[in-house]
Order: structure tokens, then sequence, then C-alpha cells
């Protein structure tokens, strides 16, 4: 592909993420929300593909969210997280140069846990079953939304607003 037709491909992607995600390309916030929002949107995507019942083939559990299910390399077939531990004793990930650099660098968000709980209750969800959708325990999600954790991990981050957005909410504002 020539340099210009790349560009302008780049190009109609920054465009469609501002109007899309209200992206501002300055805001290092809005920066890192618009690329896990593209991340999620995309395995989305390939789960829907690939178990779009949402139900394992080998234990034939219904798993809700997009983080409880282990892609191969090809992005070909997925198997729930629980039988890949089974099967293999491990989580077994592909792993890259650019991860390897910066596996060790973890970097921590500001979470509102009121407005979690907030919109949590619109959605007449249940702490224990928003909970489980995260993929975590009841325990923490009280935590989360009684404010004894100001920070919480990207990828906590993550799943908290691809759950949202399981459900048809853009939560923004939550952290």
């Amino acid at each position: 592909m020539n340099e210009f037709k790349r560009a302008r491909d780049i190009l109609a992607g920054i465009k469609d993420a501002e109007k899309k995600y209200k992206c501002e390309w300055g805001n290092i916030e809005d920066v890192v929300f618009y690329k896990s929002k593209v991340r999620l949107d995309e395995r989305k995507r390939l789960l829907d593909r690939l178990v779009p019942d949402r139900v394992c083939s080998i234990c034939e559990k219904l798993r809700i969210s997009n983080k409880s299910w282990v892609m191969n390399k090809e992005k070909t077939s997925v198997i729930c997280r629980s039988c890949c531990l089974r099967k293999f004793g491990k989580i077994v990930e592909e792993i890259s140069f650019s991860h390897n650099l910066f596996n060790g660098i973890q970097f921590r968000v500001a979470v509102k846990g009121q407005r979690v709980a907030q919109l949590r209750e619109e959605l007449e969800i249940t702490q224990r079953e928003f909970s489980r959708q995260c993929g975590w325990s009841k325990g923490y999600q009280g935590g989360l939304e009684n404010g004894k954790f100001k920070t919480i991990s990207q990828m906590a981050a993550e799943t908290i607003i691809e759950v949202f957005s399981n459900h048809g909410v853009v939560c923004k504002d939550v952290l």
C-alpha cells in the first residue's frame, strides 16, 4: 500500500473516532479511551462471529463477558477460560516484543465508584450480577462502588466499559 493511501485511511479512522467517540487527540485520556474501545470492539466482533450464543462448546456454560474467552493465535476458534485452564493448565497468549517491552508498566485509572453504582442501578442490575459479568467478586464490586478503591487497573477499567457497552451504555464519565 502506498503512503498516500495509508495516510488517507489513518485520517479517515481519526475522523470516524472523533464522531463516534468524541475523541480529542490532544487529551491523553480520550486517546487511551479510544484505543481501548477500538480493541474491545474488535474482540467483540470476533466473538460475535465465533460464538454468537456465548455458550462454550466444551463445558456448554454461558459466558457473557468478552474477557471470559481465550482465542487461538489465528483467531479462528475460542473456548472459555475455565476450559482452557482445564485443558492446557494455563492460558497461553501470543506475546509480542512490544508486549514484553511495556509489560512491567502498570497504568492505574481513577474510578468514580458512585457513578458506576448509579449506572448499574439505572440498568436494574444487581451488584452480584454486575460483578459476575465483570469476572470479579461481589466484595470487589462493593469496594469499587463504596470508594474503597480510588484507582483501578487499566484492564479492570476496560472491563467496566465493556460490560456497560454490552448493555448499550457509553460510560466515559465513570473513569
